[in-house]
């Protein structure tokens, strides 16, 4: 039972705390709203994304290493039998008259000879292969410097197109904090101003009853009012409505009760005039973008443009075996220059730069 007491108390004061108003500065406004706005987690994102593949593009200048391997079993075995027979080595009766005729009984016992077949086992089985590769790449018609600079260039951008958001953000919470401003004012204004002509009604009222005044006149008095009332509504309406919508600048509830600093005497923002149109964002954007446009264009030239690189490669391979002599068991290495130099292409490398 004091369990559930103490959490009924714990609940009540939750709900007395969230209920409290929450006045805020326009300073405090715009620092919500930098935290919580969607399109600025989205552009921080990006920001991120283009500093990292600039990073991976900037890789593209060092060396690739890459290791393979390959290994084969095989439980058959490769018979193979090689027939030969006699090889006559020289014909007995060329050497007549040549050599003293002593010799002839005995070159001729040597003029034929035969060898056996010979078998062959080559076993496949247990072999392996592996081995490490690198590359460089040494000139590539420019296509790595260009892509490099591409990324920089989005980079760049990004970081451009952060601090646009972020300005513009701070635009839409001013213009919000100061419309729940000017609404909470015409609600003021529309209270004085019922206060007014129910006080005149009020008057009017007992001069009628005097005698001093026609029910006509108090009807139209009765007609201002309803329009007071009705102004005041419509003022009503326009502060819940100017709340919510800085409510959802601010990433609160909508329903949230909050209100604003009585004093606006700071909240002044300060205007520099040497700032013009070359200081803005929009404007280095268009640049980076036309920077960018160059590099696509060397980019798009580097495809019909020589290309020079180097790869070395060391591998190791043990196996196969032959009558059950291993035939490999070392490493060795090896290195390899590419050169490419496009020729004649019907011009497709002008046409598409241009």
């Amino acid at each position: 039972m004091k369990k559930i007491y103490i959490l009924n108390l714990f609940i009540f004061l939750s709900c007395i705390l969230n209920a409290q108003e929450k006045q805020l500065t326009l300073s405090q406004c715009r620092e919500m709203a930098l935290e919580n706005n969607k399109r600025i987690a989205i552009a921080n994102r990006n920001k991120d994304k283009s500093a990292v593949t600039m990073k991976a593009y900037r890789t593209n200048f060092l060396p690739k290493f890459s290791a393979y391997g390959l290994g084969y079993y095989g439980g058959s075995t490769s018979n193979m039998n090689m027939k030969i027979g006699d090889i006559t080595l020289f014909d007995p009766n060329d050497l007549a008259g040549k050599v003293p005729s002593e010799l002839l009984p005995i070159l001729n016992q040597f003029s034929v000879i035969s060898i056996p077949d010979l078998n062959f086992k080559l076993k496949m089985n247990n072999t392996y292969v592996a081995g490490v590769d690198v590359e460089q790449p040494i000139y590539m018609g420019g296509k790595i410097t260009a892509a490099y600079k591409m990324s920089k260039i989005g980079n760049d951008i990004a970081e451009l197109n952060q601090q646009l958001t972020e300005s513009g953000v701070i635009i839409e919470t001013d213009k919000a904090y100061w419309t729940h401003v000017q609404a909470i004012e015409l609600q003021k204004s529309a209270i004085k101003f019922k206060e007014t002509v129910e006080e005149f009604h009020r008057v009017v009222k007992n001069a009628v009853e005097a005698g001093m005044k026609s029910k006509n006149d108090l009807m139209k008095v009765q007609v201002q009012v309803n329009q007071a009332e009705l102004q005041l509504r419509r003022a009503e309406n326009g502060v819940r409505l100017s709340r919510m919508n800085l409510c959802q600048l601010l990433g609160l509830p909508l329903l949230s009760d909050i209100s604003l600093e009585p004093s606006f005497n700071e909240q002044l923002i300060n205007i520099d005039p040497d700032n013009g149109i070359f200081s803005r964002p929009e404007y280095a954007m268009l640049s980076k973008q036309i920077d960018l446009k160059a590099q696509e264009k060397r980019l798009v030239q580097s495809d019909f443009l020589p290309t020079v690189g180097i790869k070395g490669s060391y591998s190791y391979i043990n196996g196969i075996k032959l009558n059950n002599e291993k035939l490999f068991d070392n490493g060795s290495f090896s290195a390899m220059i590419s050169v490419n130099i496009p020729l004649f292409r019907w011009g497709e490398g002008a046409k598409k730069v241009r």
